[in-house]
C-alpha cells in the first residue's frame, strides 16, 4: 500500500478554494490533458437528490458518486468513486468502489491560513492492481496528476480573484463541443458564472440554446438578459482545401457570425459584450515583418476570410455592443489540436522541423487562451481585435527542438516542403510552410499575466512532463 501527500497554498479564502471544488467545473478542469478521461455519470448525494442532474454536478455531499472512463475506447478502464466524507469548507473524501485498484482513498482537505490565503491538500492512500506490480508505473502517473492538479487550481482562483468585483455573469458559448469551447465552459462554470451552451438540435437541457446556421434560425428569446456571447464555432480548417473546402470554411464563419449578430443586436435586453472569434491568419505570410493587431489583412484566402469573419459582426457593433475579436494562435493542448495530432510522430522518433523550419509559429497555451477570455469579458476597455499568442514567439525548428527535449526523443528527420505540398496542398503550404512572427500588443499594454508565455513550459504543463513534487509517506 502506498500513500502520498500532496499540498499547494493558494491565494484566496478556505471557503473560496471549497467553493471552487464544488462549482461543477473544477472536476473537468483538474483532469490531466494528457490522458483520456471521460465522465460517464453524476450521481448526487442525499443532499441535492432533489436537484437536477445538470445541478448535481460538483456536488461533493456524502453519498455522491462519479463514474468515469480512463483510456481508449474499447479498452477503458472504469472507475467509479464514491464521497464517504464531506464538510463544508473543509473537504471532502472518496473511495473507490469499483475500478482497477486494489484501493483507492483520497482526502481532499483545504485549510485556512492565518494570512487570509489557504492550503491545499490531498492525500491518497492506494493499492495498485496485480500485486502493486504497476505501482512503479502509477507513481509518476498520479505525480503528474497532481501537480497538474495543484498548478491549475492556483492559476485558476489566481484569476477569478482578479475579476471577483464584477459578480457572476450569465455567458453563452457557440462552438462549446470544441477543443477552446469545452474547456471555457469548465472554467467558467469553476469561477461561479452560468454558461448557456448554443446546439444545432433542439435544446435538451436548461443550460442549451438552440441555433442552426444552416437554416438561418436562432433562439432570439433565450439570449435576451445574457450578459456576455463569445462566438468560437465553424469549420475546422483541416483537410486539403477543395473549393467545397474552402466555401464550408468561409461560409460557416461569415454566416454564423452574422445571423448571431444581427439577433444580438435585436435585442431589448443584448449582451454588454460579443466575443467572436477570428485568427492570426488574417496577417498572411511574412518571414521577417512582425504584426500587431493594427497590420492590414492579407489578399490571400485566410485573410480574407479573417476579414469578413470580423466584418460580419458589424450589426452588433452598430448597436452598441462592444464587439472584441480574439485572433487566435496555434493553441497547444495535450488534449487535441496542433499538439496531439503531431505528438505521435514525434514519440515515435520520426518528429523533424517542417520544411526549412525558418516559419513562424504564433503558439499560444490553452491557459493563456482562457485567461485572455476572462479578460476581455471583464475588461470594458477593450474593443476590437486582440491578438491570442505568446509574447515568446518561435520558429518551427526551435519548436520541434523543444518539443523533442520534453519528450525526450530525436528530432532528426526533417519533412521536405515539397512532400508537405504533394500530401495537403494549399492546406500545407499556408498552415504548415508558411507564418508570421505575432506581437500580442493589447495583452502586453493591459499587463496580461501569461502562465506559460514560454514554450518549453507550456508543453510540460500540457503533456504532464513534471518533476516530483509530492511527499511519500
Amino acid at each position: 500500500m502506498t500513500q502520498k501527500r500532496f499540498e499547494t497554498s493558494i491565494p484566496v479564502s478556505q471557503q473560496q478554494l471549497y467553493d471552487y471544488h464544488a462549482s461543477g467545473g473544477a472536476f473537468e478542469r483538474l483532469i490531466p490533458p494528457w490522458d483520456q478521461i471521460r465522465i460517464v455519470e453524476w450521481k448526487g448525494g442525499e443532499a441535492t437528490s432533489h436537484l437536477s442532474l445538470k445541478e448535481q454536478f460538483g456536488d461533493l455531499s456524502v453519498g455522491t458518486s462519479v463514474h468515469v472512463k480512463v483510456g481508449p475506447a474499447p479498452l477503458a478502464l472504469s472507475l467509479i468513486a464514491k464521497h464517504i466524507e464531506h464538510n463544508n469548507p473543509t473537504g471532502f473524501v472518496d473511495q473507490q468502489i469499483k475500478g482497477p485498484f486494489s484501493r483507492w482513498v483520497h482526502r481532499h482537505q483545504f485549510m485556512s491560513e492565518k494570512t487570509g490565503q489557504s492550503l491545499l491538500v490531498d492525500t491518497l492512500d492506494y493499492q495498485a492492481p496485480f500485486f502493486g506490480w504497476f505501482d512503479w508505473l502509477l507513481s509518476s502517473k498520479i505525480e503528474n496528476m497532481f501537480t497538474l492538479r495543484h498548478q491549475r487550481t492556483k492559476m485558476d482562483l489566481t484569476r477569478f480573484e482578479q475579476y471577483a468585483h464584477f459578480g457572476s455573469k450569465t455567458i453563452a458559448i457557440t462552438g462549446a463541443s470544441g477543443l477552446i469551447g469545452r474547456n471555457l465552459c469548465a472554467f467558467l462554470r469553476a469561477g461561479g458564472h452560468k454558461v448557456y451552451r448554443l446546439v444545432r438540435r433542439k435544446a435538451q437541457s436548461e443550460d442549451e440554446i438552440y441555433w442552426n446556421v444552416k437554416e438561418g434560425k436562432i433562439d432570439s428569446q433565450a439570449l435576451e438578459g445574457i450578459d456576455a456571447v463569445i462566438h468560437l464555432a465553424g469549420e475546422s480548417i483541416d483537410g486539403r482545401w477543395s473549393k467545397s473546402k474552402k466555401e464550408r470554411i468561409y461560409k460557416s464563419r461569415i454566416d454564423g457570425t452574422r445571423l448571431l449578430s444581427d439577433a444580438l443586436a435585436s435585442l431589448q435586453d443584448p449582451p454588454s459584450v460579443f466575443i467572436s472569434a477570428s485568427a492570426v491568419g488574417i496577417y498572411g505570410n511574412h518571414p521577417h515583418n512582425i504584426a500587431t493587431e493594427q497590420t492590414e489583412p492579407a489578399t490571400d484566402f485566410l485573410g480574407t476570410v479573417c476579414r469578413d469573419w470580423e466584418k460580419a459582426a458589424d450589426s452588433a457593433r452598430e448597436a452598441g455592443i462592444r464587439v472584441v475579436h480574439p485572433r487566435m494562435g496555434v493553441v497547444l493542448s495535450g488534449q487535441g489540436g496542433a499538439l496531439k495530432k503531431m505528438l505521435p510522430a514525434f514519440l515515435a522518433g520520426g518528429g523533424g522541423r517542417l520544411g526549412s523550419g525558418k516559419q513562424w509559429m504564433p503558439w499560444v497555451a490553452l491557459e493563456d487562451v482562457l485567461g485572455m477570455m476572462l479578460m476581455l469579458l471583464f475588461d470594458t476597455t477593450i474593443v476590437g481585435a486582440v491578438n491570442v499568442v505568446s509574447s515568446e514567439p518561435v520558429q518551427n525548428a526551435a519548436f520541434t527542438k523543444t518539443l523533442g527535449t520534453v519528450i525526450r526523443r530525436p528530432t532528426l528527420i526533417p519533412v521536405p516542403g515539397f512532400a508537405i505540398q504533394t500530401l495537403f496542398g494549399e492546406m500545407g503550404k499556408t498552415l504548415l510552410l508558411e507564418g508570421r512572427q505575432v506581437k500580442p500588443t493589447v495583452a502586453l499594454e493591459k499587463g496580461f499575466a501569461y502562465q506559460h508565455a514560454n514554450l518549453e513550459q507550456a508543453l510540460r504543463f500540457e503533456l504532464g512532463r513534471f518533476t516530483t513534487t509530492s511527499e511519500s509517506i
